[in-house]
């Protein structure tokens, strides 16, 4: 039993004087922060682009692989936060997209929420555009 332990506690002594050690720890590291979930965004921007496009902008959340973006159509104004009947209406990496063919005489509400493959936060933001 201990010929078959000796070499493995060899090999581990060997590692940490010759710094192998920090190599783990830095893969320990890069794997926590593969998991981390991305926050929600911190600065959101909407406006009328054209008279049937909106421009949307963000910046960069760091843990985030893409943006889903969606939207919300109302004939009348509401609150801003007004976002839980939202609907899906596509996905980027870029830090901004334009969404086209909007219909005049509407009112649109938008949220962005950064994801990677663990998810991701709920969205605190929404934005208003009208049309």
């Amino acid at each position: 039993m201990y010929k078959k332990i000796l070499p493995v506690a060899f090999a581990l002594f060997i590692f940490s004087i010759f710094g192998c050690s920090n190599t783990l720890n830095k893969m320990i590291v890069e794997k926590k922060e593969s998991s981390k979930i991305p926050a929600a965004l911190s600065s959101f921007y909407a406006s009328k682009y054209s008279s049937t496009d909106a421009y949307l902008s963000w910046d960069s959340v760091k843990y985030a692989s893409y943006y889903d973006i969606y939207c919300y159509k109302s004939t009348k104004s509401l609150s801003e936060t007004y976002f839980y009947n939202a609907h899906y209406i596509g996905t980027t990496d870029d830090t901004y997209t334009y969404v086209t063919d909007l219909s005049t005489g509407y009112y649109y509400y938008f949220y962005v929420v950064p994801r990677n493959s663990n998810g991701s936060e709920e969205p605190i933001c929404c934005k208003r555009v009208e049309m």
